[in-house]
């Protein structure tokens, strides 16, 4: 009897051994390659801003998951960046594939390197109880180098609004705009490899949007990158003041030692529809008539040539300006009064030939 239990202890002795070992897994993983930046690379000053991809390959017999490994990294032999960045919950490798990871965060790699050639090493570390059965092929360096006096100067050429498209850029009060295109030009006399980042502003006004454009491809010295910028998360709607405005492309390249050429605007008028006051007389004239930026305006159509007389009269009746000015057929035109135009309510008068076309009050404030 006391044999078997002798027997009995040293079965739950080796049976729980065997579950110890079982519990540190071998694994085999390791970073083949850094994708989005190449060995030798020069880092430019303002531009170090990235968002890493790695290759990781399973050199193993087993299914590898997110839990089971993690990525460091060095940079000249210290580690400056957090660990186990970016590896997605539902990653899965099965031995002798790869699989293709990108860091959820960008970082900023200018503060850690140092002037001249820099070391950049990623590599696989096992998680919990796990082991790796060959260290040799977990790591992957590069090498990164960093001049803090290189010249960068980006300018802006131009700036455009596709969508919505409105004559001579007068939209509503509010309106989203929801596409515009821009120019970009490299004014260094370097290129500016593909992969870096050129950061710009879209404003209106005071209001600013900044977006980190990365470039596809390397931007030759003088040459342009064409954006379109879509995302309405990041692009400015018309004020919802009347009045002109001005919508800009800024570079905002913290490195840029040019700042004349930085800065690229189109002007758009921002109008009030609660003082656009549209009659339809007859079949024949279209009459508009709005106050902006100190202005009063008068859009016409008509299918007839004609002379029109514009009267503008204060709330007592004053007559504060007027002109006159010949319309050409079918196209639209506008008439533009200045004044001293104080706040209060005045009545504009559209005739032609002692027929009144239009008659409406405009608030001015």
């Amino acid at each position: 009897m006391k044999n078997s239990y002798i027997s009995l202890w040293l079965f739950a002795i080796a049976f729980l051994g065997v579950k110890q070992i079982n519990a540190q897994d071998s694994i085999d993983v390791g970073v083949m390659t850094i994708a989005t930046l190449n060995d030798n690379e020069d880092i430019l000053p303002g531009m170090g801003t990235r968002t890493l991809g790695f290759t990781v390959n399973n050199y193993g017999t087993t299914v590898v998951t997110g839990d089971d490994f993690e990525l460091n990294f060095a940079v000249n032999g210290t580690s400056p960046l957090p660990n186990n960045i970016g590896l997605p919950a539902n990653l899965s490798i099965n031995p002798g594939e790869s699989s293709n990871l990108t860091l959820n965060q960008a970082i900023d790699l200018i503060p850690l390197l140092q002037a001249g050639a820099n070391s950049f090493c990623v590599y696989t570390v096992p998680a919990g109880t796990n082991i790796d059965t060959d260290m040799s092929n977990d790591t992957n360096c590069i090498t990164l180098n960093y001049d803090p006096n290189t010249n960068i100067d980006l300018g802006a050429q131009s700036i455009e609004i596709v969508a919505p498209s409105a004559a001579d850029n007068r939209y509503e009060i509010g309106t989203s705009i929801t596409e515009v295109n821009l120019s970009i030009s490299n004014e260094s006399n370097i290129v500016i490899p593909a992969g870096n980042r050129i950061p710009y502003t879209l404003a209106i006004g005071n209001t600013t949007f900044n977006i980190p454009g990365t470039l596809q491809n390397d931007l030759a010295p003088s040459a342009t990158t064409n954006r379109t910028v879509s995302n309405p998360d990041v692009i400015p709607s018309v004020p919802q003041t009347p009045g002109d405005y001005r919508l800009c492309v800024i570079t905002n390249l913290s490195s840029d030692n040019v700042a004349s050429n930085d800065t690229s605007c189109v002007d758009i008028e921002a109008y009030d529809p609660n003082n656009t006051g549209i009659e339809e007389v007859n079949d024949f004239d279209r009459v508009s008539a709005y106050f902006s930026n100190h202005r009063i305006y008068i859009d016409l159509n008509t299918t007839q040539s004609k002379k029109i007389d514009v009267f503008v009269h204060n709330i007592a009746g004053q007559l504060v300006t007027q002109k006159t000015q010949g319309i050409s057929a079918n196209t639209q035109q506008r008439i533009e009064l200045s004044a001293e135009f104080t706040p209060g309510i005045y009545v504009v008068s559209v005739t032609s030939n002692g027929n009144i076309l239009k008659t409406q009050k405009i608030a001015v404030r």
